[in-house]
């Protein structure tokens, strides 16, 4: 199947072709392989500011995606992160994001938002009642 990106796809993924390649070029890449955490924090700050880490999440819910096709705009992103091995949270963020956000509306877990993480990142507990 042949994708025909929307004029706000291509910018997306032109965009975050153009961040990647200047935030991780390969000699950074090589200079971060043995660091533990393995991206550095600043940097997908910046990426979740772009909308990295909240494609799958409905826009009612805080999250959005800039063509209303969250998986398409996340297929975009995946690509282009293979393509220049950018490292980061990309599939964690997203699909966590996503499944606990559908599981706050489903009310099975409480979301809360944690300023002490950068952008992305989420605290959840499960309700102290029992079923």
């Amino acid at each position: 199947m042949l994708l025909a990106l929307t004029e706000d796809q291509e910018f997306f993924r032109s965009t975050t072709a153009r961040y990647l390649a200047e935030k991780v070029p390969p000699e950074t890449l090589r200079a971060m392989r043995d660091d533990p955490v393995g991206f550095d924090w600043a940097y997908w700050r910046q990426g979740a500011d772009l909308g990295w880490t909240s494609l799958l999440v409905a826009e009612e819910r805080g999250g959005g995606s800039i063509s209303d096709q969250g998986l398409i705009d996340l297929g975009l992103l995946a690509y282009e992160f293979g393509r220049c091995a950018a490292p980061g949270p990309l599939v964690g963020t997203n699909g966590v994001e996503g499944t606990a956000r559908r599981r706050v509306h489903c009310g099975l877990v409480r979301w809360r938002t944690r300023p002490d993480r950068p952008a992305g990142g989420l605290g959840t507990s499960t309700p102290r009642r029992r079923w």
